[in-house]
């Protein structure tokens, strides 16, 4: 299925270039600037600085996100749609 998302109307003007499922509705989304972008059903819900550098992979096993930044592996806990 394709479908449209829901940005911010303002500050959020990224490059995205890496996604990762991580439940039926819910995506994590990677950008050039060490941020991880959340989506639940298209809509965009929240953004975390991860790390220096270019999120170039994500990863997702059970409920943890491996989150390839700027050369370093971090590990991420995935909490009903928040990270920590």
């Amino acid at each position: 299925n394709q479908g449209n998302f829901t940005m911010p109307s303002t500050g959020l003007s990224r490059n995205y270039i890496s996604c990762a499922l991580f439940n039926p509705f819910g995506y994590l989304v990677g950008t050039d600037g060490g941020e991880i972008c959340i989506f639940e059903k298209n809509v965009f819900k929240a953004v975390s600085q991860v790390g220096k550098g270019r999120v170039s992979s994500i990863i997702v096993e059970g409920q943890f996100a491996y989150v390839l930044v700027g050369g370093e592996i971090v590990k991420l806990q995935i909490n009903q749609a928040n990270l920590s």
